[in-house]
């Protein structure tokens, strides 16, 4: 049996590729990781998200301008809602 290769074997037993150094291994472990928390990024809220609103002035145009298409609407589309959600740095849509 060579020792230079590293044996890896997934939860059922069955061998996963045959690393010529456990090197590789490592090396295919960062990027993987890598891989993984990059996809994982928080949204950034804005504190003044919703400063644009002024009651009685505001247009649905205005709305969709500033926020996009709504999440939901209601009523023939004459209600608009959007999903919000908050962290440190404010307000965030929700897609």
């Amino acid at each position: 049996m060579n020792m230079n290769r590293l044996r890896v074997n997934d939860s059922r037993g069955r061998r996963w590729p045959n690393f010529k150094t456990p090197s590789a291994a490592r090396a295919l472990y960062v990027v993987v990781t890598i891989a993984v928390v990059s996809c994982a990024t928080a949204p950034i809220g804005k504190k003044d998200l919703l400063d644009f609103l002024q009651v009685g002035q505001t247009t649905r145009q205005d709305v969709c301008s500033h926020l996009g298409d709504p999440s939901e609407q209601y009523e023939g589309s004459r209600i608009a809602t959007y999903r919000l959600d908050e962290d440190e740095g404010g307000l965030f849509l929700v897609r």
